[in-house]
């Protein structure tokens, strides 16, 4: 969450910002009106502290011209204005709270998140997602019951993109309302966050075990000779559909892919027509880790290479289960299935290391 305060004090103003920023928060500061008012028309906050006594023009007259351009971003003002009359004339003028200086910092703390959620038009702190558990009182996530160790950052983004779920949210969006003004717009600040928040509250453990599974019924089904066998995909992210027919079939083959309940992100459509090869399961391209459409003329000394390595290869992420992925390439594999089985290896064991 991105807060704009505004303080003319110097030690208040910056003993909240220390506050608000070892809670998560990205601030934004200044001393006077006019920049106040510059300020919220230029960016996107989700606060704003506003100071009624502030050099150029008051706290209540930007506060008046923010609510007459129709700006409803939530407003506590902080004053030393105690008079009921004083309350009520800030709370009509458009302020959707009023705390009276001096405050504690916990009660600071405690109405700004009641006015994020109030404007995310949630009425409790906790916020459940499928097996996540986000608590914006604690700061906190937990994974089926387990505290998730999460950086301030890490944490503002998931807690930003839970409180707008089921809303399409652009990266410039995240940069603008988790992100102060001294990040540069260039930097990949944005990017690697998510990237490690997706590693770390995704399902691996289940997308491991599917892996594992498939691999133990393929080596099976290798052992006793069964031919034609073919699994297609066995993953809780993709669906992958397979078929020896015309495109013009496809529909026929599979209804599912019809119906209006079925939505997908991303699709990759391939057609191939075999020329010196008979169409067979064998063959197929898998595209389970990656897309590929062309011929590799060294696939047999690439796969020896492979064979004779496979020993030395181990994984902290499938540990004990390490012997199941292997042989990595099953022999009688197509070039682009050879490719497939060796890339799926490295990608889902990013702690793949030699010994």
């Amino acid at each position: 969450m991105r807060i704009l305060l505004v303080e003319d004090k110097v030690r208040l103003r910056e003993a909240i910002a220390k506050a608000l920023k070892q809670s998560g928060y990205a601030v934004d500061t200044t001393d006077n009106g006019n920049d106040a008012l510059w300020m919220a028309q230029q960016n996107s906050y989700n606060v704003i502290l506003l100071d009624i006594m502030i050099p150029g023009i008051d706290g209540l007259e930007v506060l008046g011209k923010l609510r007459d351009q129709k700006d409803d971003t939530p407003v506590l003002l902080l004053t030393a204005k105690d008079t009921i009359a004083d309350r009520v004339k800030g709370l009509r003028k458009g302020a959707d709270d009023y705390l009276i200086k001096p405050f504690a910092l916990e009660e600071l703390l405690a109405r700004i998140e009641a006015l994020c959620r109030r404007s995310f038009q949630k009425s409790t702190s906790t916020i459940e997602i499928d097996n996540l558990t986000i608590d914006t009182s604690a700061k906190s996530v937990k994974k089926n019951g387990e505290l998730l160790d999460l950086t301030a950052r890490e944490y503002a983004i998931l807690e930003y993109l839970a409180l707008k779920e089921g809303a399409v949210v652009s990266r410039t969006e995240i940069e603008e309302h988790i992100y102060d003004e001294l990040v540069s717009p260039m930097s990949n600040v944005v990017d690697s966050a998510i990237c490690n928040l997706r590693r770390k509250i995704s399902n691996e453990d289940l997308d491991k075990e599917l892996f594992l599974i498939r691999r133990r019924i393929e080596k099976r089904i290798l052992k006793i000779q069964i031919s034609d066998f073919y699994i297609c995909s066995l993953s809780f992210k993709s669906v992958i559909y397979k078929g020896l027919f015309l495109a013009e079939e496809l529909e026929v083959f599979y209804p599912d892919l019809q119906d209006e309940n079925f939505i997908s992100s991303f699709a990759i459509f391939h057609q191939r027509y075999s020329t010196n090869t008979f169409p067979s399961w064998a063959l197929a391209q898998p595209f389970r880790a990656l897309a590929h459409n062309g011929e590799i003329n060294t696939i047999s000394g690439n796969s020896n290479w492979m064979r004779s390595h496979e020993n030395r290869i181990a994984s902290e992420l499938f540990g004990e289960d390490s012997e199941q992925v292997k042989p990595i390439i099953i022999r009688g594999s197509s070039d682009s299935s050879a490719l497939d089985a060796a890339f799926e290896l490295f990608v889902r064991a990013l702690s793949l290391i030699h010994i």
